[in-house]
């Protein structure tokens, strides 16, 4: 029986194709098929694909013209035979033990979705732990089941430091954004959100390489990427909403917390008459949410905002927040003086990013979002 399906999708990567399929070729779980989705590659890919078939005939050879990652993994899914499927980047590797340990876990937990941990990999070959890691494992959770306990497992939106089951998969019809950039995270919110049981593995390395000619750092691509991140928020939240997820308001604040601070990221990477235009477009996406959290307390972008300009923070917060004056800023950290248009009540907010020196290992800073505190009066 096949235990797990690794989707590999393939696309002009003949530098580092072959790090990657022996890392696989030689996992100790061995009931495993490596479905390779050759996207059209124009360079030597496709034939490094065929030598390493001829050594292991569990690598599945699947040939596409050029349709981008999100296609790729979902023709590779309708290959996969797996009681469990995952995916990973043709430029990444495993530790040989990666998807052993996953497994196991999964199956002596019954657990629909195993995590991993990741090591970025850069040029120098240092490689140092980050905030896939961090988000992962941040509330020393092995097992999450109670859906308030996902909020850290939902930020590490990417897909290849995870194995789904799948059943998991197929119940609940997940499939990747057709034609999309930036396709993790829909995919991922989504098989988070349904999931019953997930299981942590801190000690299941997956090797993340770090490299300035990727996808997600070509510079060609960051119009196009910027507004696909604004339409894959409008569908998950379309799909959210169309969903039969228990306890879905916690994962419609969620999904408004993640969007802001995601947006409003990929905003600043794009031209400022562009940027006017995806702030405006983001507001409509916005309003679509309650803007304060359960306690009614602060809204959810007082934990993130940080460095951003008065009126741009304005024109975000027209749903029902209006920010008067911004009181002092301090290095990275921000005093707002903000007022509910309904109620008039005043906030003063204090938030912003800084580093925590004492959490430095050697030349990597470890820094942390913090909300520092907010009183009213």
């Amino acid at each position: 029986m096949t235990k797990l399906s690794i989707i590999v999708p393939v696309y002009n990567v003949e530098n580092y194709l072959e790090d990657c399929l022996n890392s696989l070729c030689h996992q100790s779980l061995k009931e495993l098929e490596i479905i390779c989705v050759n996207d059209g590659s124009t360079d030597k890919s496709g034939k490094i694909l065929k030598r390493f078939y001829k050594h292991d005939k569990r690598i599945i050879i699947v040939e596409q013209t050029k349709s981008g990652l999100s296609i790729a993994r979902n023709i590779g899914m309708k290959y996969a035979t797996g009681e469990y499927i995952t995916f990973l980047d043709s430029d990444d590797w495993v530790a040989s033990d990666f998807y052993e340990i996953l497994y196991n876990e999964a199956k002596k937990h019954d657990a629909d979705i195993a995590v991993g941990n990741v090591l970025y990999y850069h040029n120098d070959r240092k490689m140092n732990f980050d905030f896939v890691s961090w988000h992962s494992f941040a509330d020393n959770k092995k097992i999450i089941s109670d859906c308030k306990d996902k909020k850290f497992i939902l930020q590490s939106c990417a897909v290849w430091n995870k194995i789904y089951k799948r059943d998991l998969i197929d119940k609940n019809n997940l499939q990747f954004y057709d034609k999309k950039m930036v396709e993790d995270f829909p995919f991922n919110f989504m098989a988070i959100a349904v999931a019953q049981k997930i299981v942590c593995c801190p000690f299941a390395m997956l090797y993340y390489r770090q490299r300035q000619t990727s996808i997600m750092r070509d510079p060609t691509k960051q119009l196009r990427n910027t507004w696909d991140v604004l339409d894959n928020y409008n569908t998950l939240l379309d799909d959210l909403e169309r969903s039969k997820i228990q306890n879905i308001s916690y994962f419609k604040n969620q999904l408004y917390f993640f969007a802001i601070k995601n947006l409003l990221a990929w905003s600043e990477k794009i031209s400022k008459k562009q940027r006017t235009l995806y702030v405006a477009e983001m507001r409509t996406f916005l309003q679509k949410f309650d803007c304060v959290d359960s306690t009614n307390e602060a809204p959810y972008w007082s934990l993130l905002i940080s460095v951003m300009h008065k009126d741009t923070v304005n024109r975000l917060l027209d749903i029902g927040y209006s920010v008067r004056e911004m009181v002092f800023r301090l290095f990275n950290v921000t005093v707002f003086r903000i007022v509910n248009k309904n109620e008039q009540k005043v906030k003063f907010y204090l938030f912003g990013f800084l580093p925590i020196s004492m959490l430095r290992c050697r030349k990597h800073k470890h820094t942390f979002w913090w909300h520092l505190f907010h009183f009213k009066f």
